[in-house]
């Protein structure tokens, strides 16, 4: 199953998939493949070699900043540019926490900037989407 933006395959300068981000919301332009996923367009476009086991990796990073109350708090307090921002300081941190594990992915996301970039994109999304349901879970009924 290979969901490849096929943008990203030729030029390798476009970030995202394009169509809705989630039901009812209609962006337009903006379409991010599933986690399960992003090891293969990694792959694809980078000529590496992850496996579905390599997944883990970005699963244990998006569970990890989800649990993150500094991001739970930036996510509910701001825009998903803004949240950018706070997320890029801390994906480093979270990249670091899972080194010792996932030592090849860890070196190519420090030394690929393109690479490294791609997962941040995937990323920020999908994690800010998730802490912005779970706040309003957690806020209860107004």
């Amino acid at each position: 199953m290979n969901s490849i933006c096929n943008t990203c395959a030729d030029s390798g300068n476009h970030n995202r998939n394009s169509g809705p981000d989630e039901v009812g919301t209609g962006r337009s332009g903006e379409e991010y493949v599933p986690l399960s996923e992003l090891v293969e367009q990694l792959n694809a476009r980078f000529g590496t070699h992850f496996t579905e086991a390599d997944q883990l990796f970005f699963d244990q990073i998006q569970q990890e900043a989800i649990e993150n109350a500094d991001l739970r708090e930036a996510a509910q307090a701001n825009t998903e540019d803004d949240f950018r921002y706070v997320f890029e300081k801390t994906f480093e941190g979270l990249i670091i926490d899972r080194m010792d594990d996932n030592e090849e992915i860890f070196g190519r996301l420090m030394a690929d900037p393109e690479f490294r970039q791609l997962a941040t994109d995937d990323l920020i999304s999908k994690i800010y989407r998730a802490l912005r349901r779970k706040g309003k879970q957690h806020a209860g009924p107004a």
